[in-house]
């Protein structure tokens, strides 16, 4: 496209010079006002803590959480920043804001939730913890029960941690508020802050409050009644609806509420209920029934218990259920009112009236305990009449198992001995007895109740660790030494664990002179052995030890030995020797170094068996291994340089072997980029060598895959580096590793 010349202008003629006109004097630009930096995130990032809580209630939307690999929790930089410079002089109002904004949903994992959370349950400020508690109720309000991630979210981290440190009065507030799956370990969990809360108030109302709570007895709230004006026509609605009603119906909550929530009197609301009972969908509403039946003895008690004696028998099979289900209190909380424990008593009579002897019995029990655990009692009473004994079933057997678990927690030692009486009307499934008879066996040390001991002590198995260690616990708690040594060596021959997780069960036998030189004898047994290689986590190997057995047949060991070198069969024969007969080690070890052909070593069994050499101390056997694996050749030859070789090496810097440290380094893979996330060990001992040697740019190297694992050990103590004597002169760059990881990975 062609494009016009700009016109050349015409020179001025030039005979006389034309005056300057006198240039107008240039005025300053007025500088501008600096904007105040008013936005949340400028505010968040002020020194200031008032700006920064303004900052806070500022915040108005939640910015997209950036998606990590391996990170549960989502990081906001600015918030997350302001938290950690100035969270612990925020008020609690902004804590309680941050939480609130943060956490609309238990599905919503924000980092600065917890902290925020943390920081709360750290102050002795209760009503900061009721409102905690406010807060994340309102975030469950839409949630499913019993369905959290188990993936360190926040909402896990807040079960798992941050709730048991809450003041017990707002962990009663929580726990109100919570149903069945909420509170069970098979669903969210919830149930353990009962054992956190329960010891801190005993004593108490809290404390009764509490264990009423625990003992499923849930607080249910009272509706708001109706103005008296509108007595008349409430009453006429009722009786009207209720006996137009054809049979169960989903009109049950609508009319129980109309009855539940009228001004009337305690012997028309009764009459009333009467009219429910038919048109009942289910046992939930039963139950409903039932509260209300005890919020009316609550109002009136004398005047329910004078109706309930002209009550006529109820037509409901399943309503007898309830009845019984409902006369559990007097069991519950210390002495009742009488009228209470009358009340109970007609309860229990009415429902008693629909167990006749069936083939139903087992499976009524059940109900009784699945509907109410503290129902125990009603439902021993049915087995105790039955006319000869019958099975409960292994769901029976399980839901009793629990009910005895929350009344041993309880302290109600007694009721769980009820049921060692009742045991001969019962045939316990044998696959699942043993849970019941160690429970029973447990209350038994703690009642120090002879009677239940002798009745257990010919029934209870001798070939069951566990149960056998409660016995001879039961035994010594009673006074009876003779047995408890007795019981022990039975535990001990059965292959007992008594280490680490045992001491504190184990501590009334390990103080007593006799029984503790036995169980002294039995660690160091288990000490030598370890050194040795032997698997002492298997129950099969500790049996054999404590019984004076060889781990394996000696016939078995040869057969295992011969097929090293057969391709289809090695793994499995690897497995055994390194494993169960782990003593055998150095053997294979020889073996291996002097077949003709490289044999296949699993790599899983041979780290598993170093790590067991490691943790009891036997150096000696490690490093012979560790001269070893530059030439052994493993199952999967990628993966095992991260899980076998830092032995090696951990071996070799030990004495200060580098000539085998360079063997070893041949062994890593030319690839090796990165470990897995979880496992680190090698990548971190491989930064110590190098520091060694003066290498920074592999210290680095390796450091940075360290850096990049999730929660390691080996990240962890990277982390110190400037306490590592190697790693101290590169701890100002490793630490820059872990900030721009940080940075950029929030």
């Amino acid at each position: 496209m062609a494009t016009k010349k700009t016109p050349k202008r015409a020179k001025k003629p030039s005979k006389a010079k034309p005056t300057k006109a006198k240039a107008r004097p240039k005025s300053k630009p007025v500088p501008r006002a600096k904007k105040k930096s008013s936005t949340p995130d400028a505010l968040l990032a002020s020194a200031d803590v008032a700006k920064v809580a303004e900052g806070i209630a500022a915040i108005k939307t939640l910015p997209a959480p950036k998606k990590v690999k391996n990170e549960p929790l989502w990081a906001w930089p600015a918030l997350d920043s302001a938290l950690a410079r100035v969270g612990t002089t925020l008020p609690a109002k902004s804590l309680l804001t941050v939480f609130e904004k943060t956490f609309p949903h238990v599905g919503h994992s924000w980092a600065a939730a917890l902290t925020a959370a943390e920081e709360i349950t750290r102050r002795e400020d209760l009503d900061a913890h009721l409102k905690l508690v406010d807060a994340l109720l309102a975030a469950m309000k839409t949630y499913d029960s019993g369905h959290r991630a188990h993936e360190g979210t926040v909402f896990d981290r807040l079960i798992d941690g941050t709730l048991a440190k809450l003041y017990p009065e707002a962990i009663a507030n929580l726990l109100s508020k919570l149903d069945a799956d909420h509170l069970s370990s098979d669903g969210d969990g919830f149930g353990k802050l009962f054992d956190v809360a329960l010891p801190k108030v005993v004593g108490s109302a809290l404390h009764e409050r509490l264990l009423r709570l625990f003992m499923g007895d849930l607080e249910v709230p009272k509706p708001k009644k109706p103005a008296a004006a509108k007595r008349a026509s409430l009453e006429a609605s009722i009786k009207k609806h209720a006996l137009e009603l054809p049979g169960p119906t989903d009109e049950f909550d609508e009319l129980h509420a109309l009855v539940r929530g009228a001004e009337l009197s305690t012997s028309v609301k009764l009459s009333y209920l009467e009219l429910l009972i038919p048109h009942c969908r289910g046992g939930t509403d039963r139950l409903q029934l039932i509260d209300f039946l005890w919020e009316l003895a609550d109002a009136e008690p004398d005047a329910l218990l004078k109706r309930l004696g002209e009550w006529k028998e109820a037509e409901d099979r399943d309503f007898g259920d309830a009845l019984i289900n409902a006369s559990w209190i007097e069991d519950v909380g210390g002495e009742q009112p009488v009228t209470r424990k009358a009340m109970s008593e007609k309860l229990h009579a009415l429902g008693l009236k629909h167990y006749q002897p069936s083939n139903e019995r087992g499976d009524r029990v059940a109900w009784l305990l699945q509907t109410k655990p503290s129902c125990e009692s009603r439902a021993r009473e049915l087995v105790v009449s039955a006319p000869q004994p019958f099975k409960l079933g292994r769901e029976g057997q399980r839901l009793l198992a629990t009910a005895m678990e929350k009344l041993q927690k309880g302290g109600a030692h007694e009721r769980v001995l009820a049921w060692v009486d009742a045991l001969s009307h019962l045939v316990l499934d044998a696959h699942d007895k043993h849970i019941l008879l160690e429970l029973f066996a447990n209350s038994t040390a703690a009642a120090r109740d002879a009677d239940s001991f002798m009745a257990l002590d010919v029934v209870a198995p001798k070939n069951d660790p566990k149960i056998a260690i409660a016995m001879s616990l039961a035994a010594h708690a009673i006074g009876n030494e003779q047995r408890s040594m007795e019981w022990l060596d039975d535990a001990l021959r059965a292959g007992v664990e008594i280490r680490d997780n045992w001491t504190s069960v184990l501590g009334p036998l390990r103080a007593d002179a006799v029984l503790g030189q036995r169980l002294a004898q039995a660690d160091e047994l288990l000490r030598a052995a370890a050194y040795e290689g032997a698997d002492i986590s298997k129950e099969e190997v500790r049996a054999a030890l404590f019984s004076g057995r060889p781990e394996a047949e000696p016939q078995l060991i040869e057969e295992k030995f011969a097929l090293l070198a057969n391709e289809d069969e090695s793994e499995e024969a690897f497995d055994f020797l390194l494993g169960q007969a782990g003593r055998q080690h150095l053997r294979v070890l020889e073996a291996i170094l002097a077949a003709s052909e490289p044999l296949t070593v699993p790599w899983r069994d041979l780290s598993q068996l170093l790590k067991r050499l490691d943790d009891a101390g036997n150096a000696e056997a490690i490093l012979a291994w560790a001269r070893a694996m530059p030439r052994l050749k493993f199952d999967e030859e990628d993966t095992a340089p991260a899980y076998v070789l830092p032995f090696g090496f951990d071996a070799a810097a030990k004495i200060a072997d580098t000539a085998l440290e360079d063997e070893l380094l041949t062994r890593i893979p030319k690839d090796y980029g990165k470990p897995f996330s979880t496992q680190a060990a090698l990548s971190f001992l491989l930064a110590r060598l190098w520091a060694r040697r003066g290498d920074e740019k592999k210290v680095l190297h390796f450091a940075k895959h360290v850096v990049e694992t999730y929660e390691t050990d080996e990240q962890l103590q990277l982390r110190k580096a400037n306490e590592i004597p190697e790693l101290a002169p590169h701890a100002a760059k490793i630490t820059e590793l872990f900030e721009a990881y940080e940075a950029k990975n929030g």
